[in-house]
């Protein structure tokens, strides 16, 4: 979630469509993070709409990236070798 959010704000929806998760699970999430203060909710035509509240974070998920992608030799390795562990959600 917080690598979609790190590209633009997000409203709930696009969250959804990106995310395969129940919505209740999604509303879990976002509430973790607006509570932890990483992200910002704000209302756009009375949708919810997130956004990064921490632009460092972007920085974080850059390097991580980085790291990994060193490691795996590509995100879509990390993806597949992720996708076979067993109890990673997917």
């Amino acid at each position: 979630m917080l690598e979609l959010l790190s590209e633009w704000p997000a409203p709930v929806h696009a969250l959804r469509d990106q995310i395969e998760t129940e919505p209740s699970n999604l509303s879990q999430q976002l509430a973790v993070l607006r509570s932890s203060g990483l992200v910002t909710q704000r209302r756009d035509s009375g949708e919810a709409v997130y956004s990064l509240a921490v632009p460092e974070v972007r920085d974080l998920l850059a390097a991580a990236r980085h790291i990994l992608s060193d490691r795996t030799g590509s995100p879509e390795t990390l993806v597949d070798e992720l996708s076979r562990t067993p109890g990673t959600p997917r």
